[in-house]
């Protein structure tokens, strides 16, 4: 028979043990672990604290100090351990496989004691679900929301679409917000029509100013290409892609031309305007000729190389007839432009200010 205990202990808990049933046989009692193993332990090993779970800590403190404890095959989480790969930092370092196919590498210890279960991802899916924006039931172009899809790509949401044209996409919803419209068939269209308009180049045919003369065979990058003429005479090589599509339109000779006859002439404007950006014509042929005229040199400090700007001696705006007359023209550096128009207004200048000006800055110089 059991017996009648002397000291009831029944539901008491001592460490990790917790008193089931007394079972006798010298003061013995049935405990229950938080592991969930049953061990019978000795009252008065209970009461001493001299046994306090049922091994298991034994197990985590051999764990704890880097002893040698066989963890392969065993499951922690997410994590399948497989082989042990040494010591790092006094721990024992495992190999382990995660459920979604990573590897990883971390300690028996961390293992154990639940720190560790997954390569990251279980953290990843948690993440997502706090910051998750419900995307279900959107349409964003071409595509329909139709529900969410798991987890992929750094732990970025992926939400199953269709598209217009039938095909079902998986997307991450930070590609979505981001302007992804539809599932890749636009792409695969706008290349169909590239290759067209490309197949479409023939000999005589006219893009711009450029007439198509003959292909010319692909070079190592099996890139085509097709030898123009341009208006204005010249033979230019053009790629196929560049042709049909209007990104050439000539041999580069539209680049050099002033006036109404540049590329980036812009008609809308009216003279009012063009007088006050100086957009006028035969302006720009005037500061080239100014400034090569002068060597590209300050006419005040003499200074070669530094960022330069036409001056007018007499007024741009009080001296009309004047302002693409190159004796009227000097050319000055930033610094003493600003340094002069400081001095002076920037309207009614006069050509004897500027002969002030200079004597001005000699005589500075001179007794510096």
């Amino acid at each position: 028979m059991r017996g009648i205990p002397k000291i009831d202990m029944m539901g008491q808990k001592w460490g990790r043990l917790t008193v089931l049933d007394y079972v006798g046989n010298r003061g013995r009692w049935m405990c229950l672990c938080e592991c969930g193993n049953e061990k019978i332990v000795r009252g008065v090993a209970l009461r001493q604290g001299s046994i306090k779970s049922c091994g298991c800590s034994q197990y985590e403190k051999g764990i704890r100090h880097g002893r040698r404890v066989d963890l392969a095959g065993k499951r922690f989480g997410r994590l399948v351990a497989i082989s042990d790969v040494g010591i790092r930092n006094r721990q024992r370092l495992w190999r382990c496989v995660c459920d979604c196919g990573n590897e990883t590498k971390t300690t028996s210890y961390l293992l154990s004691s639940g720190c560790t279960q997954s390569c990251g991802c279980l953290a990843q899916e948690r993440r997502s679900q706090v910051h998750l924006i419900d995307m279900t039931g959107q349409i964003l172009g071409h595509l329909h929301v139709l529900e969410r899809d798991g987890i992929k790509h750094g732990g970025k949401a992926a939400w199953l679409c269709q598209c217009d044209c039938g095909n079902k996409v998986t997307i991450t919803g930070k590609v979505l917000r981001k302007g992804r419209t539809h599932c890749g068939c636009l792409d695969s269209a706008r290349r169909r029509d590239v290759a067209a308009k490309r197949s479409s180049i023939r000999a005589g045919n006219i893009y711009g100013e450029l007439v198509a003369l003959e292909r010319l065979p692909a070079d190592n990058h099996n890139h085509v290409s097709w030898r123009c003429r341009c208006s204005c005479g010249n033979l230019t090589d053009v790629s196929t892609a560049h042709l049909p599509d209007g990104h050439t339109t000539s041999c580069g000779c539209k680049m050099h031309r002033r006036g109404s006859d540049s590329p980036i002439w812009k008609k809308d404007k009216n003279s009012h305007s063009r007088e006050r950006l100086r957009d006028i014509e035969g302006y720009r042929d005037w500061q080239d000729a100014v400034f090569a005229r002068d060597d590209y040199t300050c006419q005040i400090c003499a200074k070669r190389g530094a960022k330069i700007s036409p001056h007018h001696l007499d007024g741009y705006h009080c001296a009309k007839s004047k302002r693409t007359l190159l004796s009227n023209g000097v050319t000055l550096c930033k610094e003493c432009h600003k340094a002069f128009h400081s001095m002076y207004s920037t309207r009614h200048n006069k050509r004897s200010q500027f002969v002030f000006f200079k004597a001005m800055h000699r005589r500075m110089t001179v007794s510096a």
